[in-house]
């Protein structure tokens, strides 16, 4: 199908803010493997492993505000849209105070319920209690803190100010990487100081927010509004929203407190390894779905129906193969890779990082159609059951391991419940709007699956019969990431890509 301007025009602006969001992306990779690194050898396995274990019982009490954000986002793509600036200003301006009163709500869970979990469930050394309180109150302050933000967060990248967005990151990650050689040569307990300046970041981050935005966004001045219906709008889809907050929150970090029952925080210090892999490999295509996340609302609320499914028929396949490229050298060098990096790494870091890649893989194809279930507004049905599919894992993981299964078993259902969610979108989507499922599996999910097959077929019995020593694994890996760019090149892209893409490198190197 021939591209209209309009296309054309949001194909290019997609492409112009991945780029920004790519620089970012690079250096905050080298960023956080660096300081993820010098974390851990500054606190320690043990330390490390409250650390993760503490912020992830925060988090989880923050599932109000992702329910909220998601609401706000939506709202604000589907009246900028619309060039509806006054609505646009209103739904700041309720998002704002609702925000405030979700990091209110925020801190009072977290100063009762977290600290009676913290000191009456979690498996921490009796020796580091005290330390561990500290990082907790650390922790739910500059929580509250970031979810105040998170209505001007929304505002940049509904106004696709993708370089702004990319730049202030990058300042972000330099603040905490200063923070790391401080904790390094100041003598104090390295968990609390490491807790405080975390804490620090998001209040300088935050300033610098709200500046850009008032002087840059005539819609992020704050106004009183009293309107009942504006109000029960963005609380009604929040509301629903929350269902899928509570399941992403406990899926990730509900694992994370049952592991810690279980096995203690040898286990938190492998997921928190784990994550911070599974991050900085996702943040490839992450940065590609915040570009495109806008235009999915934007054209769905024009009516451009042939534009909005195209470009979930493109989103999809390409945020699969951008996790892709960077996610089979990874499955094959994974040991190397942690051993060069931290030395000694936590026992399971390995195996848990490849299931939690092999479960975004998933995720990355799967993010349009979330994108699109919420461009639509009415997500009742689909919250209630998409969420209910992600809890299982909860009750799969206390049952799995409590008849001894390894905590590998428990990520294994993981991936298997998150494929069940994919289908029941594509079912959903199919219901509500009539989505193009049968075409959907011919121009997305066939490319993609028969690139994996092609991949699988070569790089298995590579890794399999070539073992040796690091050198190999490193060849090995370089061979698997050349078969995996020319597999997607011959089988997952059309021939309209591959002429576009071929006539991109013919001009850049003339």
């Amino acid at each position: 199908m021939p591209q209209t301007e309009s296309t054309a025009a949001n194909n290019k602006r997609i492409a112009k803010n991945t780029i920004a969001l790519y620089i970012r992306m690079i250096i905050l990779m080298f960023v956080a493997l660096y300081t993820s690194r010098v974390v851990l050898q500054t606190l320690g396995v043990e330390d490390f492993g409250v650390y993760n274990v503490v912020g992830g019982l925060v988090v989880m009490f923050s599932f109000l505000k992702n329910a909220m954000t998601t609401s706000v986002q939506r709202f604000l793509n589907f009246e900028l849209g619309k060039n509806d600036l006054q609505a646009a200003t209103n739904i700041f301006s309720a998002s704002l105070v609702i925000h405030i009163i979700i990091a209110l709500l925020i801190i009072v869970l977290g100063e009762t319920i977290g600290v009676w979990f913290l000191n009456t469930y979690l498996d921490i050394p009796q020796d580091r209690i005290h330390a561990a309180n500290w990082c907790l109150q650390f922790t739910i302050f500059a929580t509250a803190i970031n979810i105040i933000c998170s209505p001007y967060n929304a505002a940049i990248i509904s106004y696709e100010r993708m370089s702004f967005y990319a730049y202030t990151s990058i300042a972000e990650a330099i603040l905490k990487l200063g923070t790391i050689f401080m904790i390094i040569y100041i003598e104090f307990d390295k968990l609390v100081l490491y807790s405080a300046f975390m804490f620090v970041v998001p209040i300088i981050m935050t300033i610098i927010y709200v500046i850009y935005c008032r002087v840059n966004f005539s819609i992020c001045r704050f106004k009183i509004n009293n309107s009942k219906e504006l109000y029960q709008n963005l609380i009604g889809f929040s509301g629903w929203s929350l269902f899928g907050s509570i399941a992403d929150v406990f899926s990730i970090h509900g694992i994370s407190i049952i592991f810690n029952i279980f096995g203690g925080v040898v286990f938190n210090a492998a997921m928190g390894i784990a994550n911070q892999i599974v991050n900085t490999v996702y943040s490839f295509v992450s940065n590609f779905q915040i570009a495109f996340r806008p235009q999915i609302v934007k054209t769905y609320a024009n009516g451009a129906i042939n534009d909005f499914q195209n470009l979930v028929f493109r989103a999809s396949r390409f945020s699969f193969y951008l996790l892709l490229i960077m996610t089979v050298p990874y499955l094959i060098g994974a040991d190397l890779i942690l051993a060069l990096w931290l030395e000694t790494p936590p026992e399971f870091a390995a195996d848990f990082s490849r299931l939690l890649l092999l479960y975004l893989l998933i995720d990355a194809m799967s993010a349009p159609l979330w994108m699109s279930a919420q461009a639509i507004g009415d997500i009742r049905n689909y919250q209630l059951i998409i969420s209910f599919n992600i809890l299982l894992i909860i009750p799969t993981a206390i049952v799995l391991l409590s008849l001894g299964y390894s905590p590998i078993a428990v990520l294994v259902a993981k991936v298997f419940i998150n494929f069940t969610c994919h289908v029941t979108r594509l079912l959903y989507l199919r219901k509500k709007i009539s989505f193009p499922t049968k075409q959907y599996i011919i121009d997305v999910m066939k490319p993609i699956a028969t690139v994996s097959a092609a991949i699988f077929v070569i790089s298995y019995p590579l890794n399999k019969y070539f073992d040796g020593s690091s050198i190999i694994t490193l060849i090995k890996m370089i061979i698997a990431f050349g078969v995996s760019v020319i597999a997607i090149y011959l089988f997952g892209i059309t021939q309209q890509e591959k002429d576009y893409l071929l006539r991109f490198i013919r001009i850049k190197h003339q």
